[in-house]
């Protein structure tokens, strides 16, 4: 049985609310496009760079990457996806930025394959 928290110095910090925020993504002759049917609201993703994409979500007090995963049209991995920076903000929108690699020694970046997909998930709380 759990210990019945009263308000003093030893009860935890409230979270409010969570939420998963899910984003899968296409690509194409370097444009990402969001497959809003199997995402969540609000999201939109957008090249910044060679294989450099920023993804925006709602805004929250916090978020944390649960997975990112490329996969290409054969079903293998096709490029490996790299979290560079993860923004939430309560004002305005979240900003994450990611980075996508062709899976070599070297790691350079690049953009993912034509037909390749992005299936992104992060935790998002107020």
């Amino acid at each position: 049985m759990l210990q019945d928290y009263k308000p003093q110095l030893d009860t935890p910090k409230r979270q409010g609310r969570l939420a998963l925020v899910y984003a899968q993504v296409t690509f194409a002759s370097g444009v990402a496009t969001v497959d809003t049917d199997k995402s969540s609201p609000r999201v939109t993703f957008a090249k910044t760079g060679t294989g450099l994409y920023t993804m925006t979500f709602p805004k929250c007090v916090f978020a944390h990457l649960l997975s990112v995963e490329v996969a290409n049209s054969a079903g293998g991995i096709g490029n490996a996806g790299y979290l560079l920076t993860l923004t939430p903000s309560s004002g305005g929108v979240g900003t994450a930025t990611f980075e996508f690699d062709v899976n070599t020694a070297a790691a350079t970046a690049a953009d993912p394959a034509d037909t390749c997909r992005a299936y992104i998930t992060l935790l998002i709380g107020n």
